[in-house]
């Protein structure tokens, strides 16, 4: 029985290129949603690799994506955020990943999203758009870029709009129905999401009072207190 070959240093070296191309494919996939590559460049990478360790069996290690069963491992969940700040035993529990896989893709995701922040509070400074306006309840990292881009950067900007500026509007032109665009048309805000930004910027300028809390606990807690003592009287009486 003859000596199983062993591989050449270089195809050790492609075995292992090939493993992190397969990975960031899954990654970007899975993950991002955002795939690089076509299904049939990703196959023939996979074929490629599947080839270097029949060939040389030792390169075929427990953890070589060829070994993994192909599983989605960010099904039922609908963001990179999920991914990021989901239970690692959620991801692992699914077919074909891993504590260590769950713990890659975490670790991956939530650099991720680190970077994109980073990225959207540089822009937003480069657009000169106020750290205050990132303090109004509602008002994320992107919406202040977008805010930014449409002159809106500051909360005295925003407290001036009206919910159309954010949400885009229909006017008539020529005899025709034209949408016009708003400041954040591509968050798809609804009338009353819009309307309540709007709102807490105008409290935060002074413009006008927040609204008082609903005494919805007090109520209840009234509700209560009545039938508490109407059982007492009820109890005494009997």
């Amino acid at each position: 029985m003859s000596e199983p070959v062993e591989p050449a240093a270089s195809d050790r070296e492609r075995a292992a290129e090939l493993a992190k191309i397969i990975d960031e494919h899954q990654y970007r996939y899975y993950v991002l949603d955002a795939p690089s590559v076509s299904d049939g460049e990703y196959d023939a990478v996979l074929r490629e690799l599947a080839a270097l360790e029949e060939r040389y069996p030792s390169l075929r290690t427990p953890d070589s994506p060829t070994q993994r069963v192909a599983g989605r491992p960010t099904e039922g969940f609908a963001t990179v955020e999920d991914v990021a700040y989901v239970d690692a035993s959620e991801i692992a529990a699914i077919e074909g990943f891993g504590e260590d896989t769950a713990e890659e893709l975490q670790a991956r995701a939530r650099d991720f999203l680190e970077k994109e922040a980073a990225e959207y509070d540089e822009k937003r400074r480069e657009l000169g758009v106020e750290d205050g306006l990132l303090e109004i309840e509602g008002v994320t990292l992107p919406m202040s870029v977008a805010l930014g881009e449409g002159e809106v950067k500051s909360v005295e900007d925003l407290a001036g709009l009206v919910p159309d500026d954010l949400r885009g509007w229909f006017e008539s032109k020529d005899g025709e129905r034209v949408r016009e665009p708003g400041v954040l048309e591509s968050f798809a805000l609804t009338p009353e999401v819009a309307e309540a930004l709007i709102m807490r910027a105008r409290v935060a300028m002074g413009w006008i009072e927040p609204e008082p809390e609903p005494e919805v606990e007090e109520m209840v807690d009234g509700e209560f207190a009545e039938d508490e003592a109407t059982l007492t009287e009820a109890g005494e009486s009997a």
